[in-house]
């Protein structure tokens, strides 16, 4: 019993103590100079009627949305190193869904052959074709694909080789 009646007037002191003293740390504020009293706050100054405000017209700038284009990529890949005559190569692009596509080949003969396409949703698309005959030359067995692909005002262009192998 004693120590609960000890426990409770320490909590009523300390209660009383940090009600009663300033906060650690702050002091009060100091007391006015001798002859001089704290301004006190009288009456709001008399309204005059005749004084009607006016609202002035002043131009805002307004900011225009514009949007910050995505940059184009280009992944060009053959499937296959090198391809005979009669048999298929595949060219894959990957760039931004809706761009377009061209595609070139040219052998080493200088004939050429072209393709044009769609990146689609998925952001690929491919084109498959039969490497024609006859079209090494003596010194060279090496055909080129590029690949243009366009989107709005941008543009990149790829290109990759492979060998024409010898005949089936």
């Amino acid at each position: 019993m004693k120590k609960i009646v000890i426990s409770v007037l320490c909590g009523v002191a300390l209660t009383f103590a940090l009600l009663a003293g300033s906060v650690r740390g702050q002091t009060p504020p100091p007391p006015p100079p001798p002859g001089q009293s704290f301004p006190t706050i009288g009456p709001p100054p008399p309204i005059n009627p005749t004084a009607v405000p006016t609202a002035t017209a002043t131009a805002t700038a307004t900011a225009t949305p514009t949007s910050t284009p995505i940059p184009l990529m280009l992944t060009v890949r053959l499937v296959h190193r090198t391809v005979a005559p009669g048999s298929k190569q595949k060219v894959t692009v990957s760039a931004l869904a809706g761009a377009t596509t061209h595609y070139t080949v040219t052998y080493p003969n200088k004939h050429h052959k072209t393709h044009n396409g769609l990146i689609g949703s998925s952001g690929r698309t491919s084109w498959t074709y039969t490497q024609p005959k006859n079209t090494t030359t003596t010194k060279s067995r090496t055909a080129s694909v590029r690949v243009n692909v366009t989107l709005g005002t941008q543009f990149k262009t790829s290109k990759k080789t492979y060998s024409i192998g010898p005949g089936r």
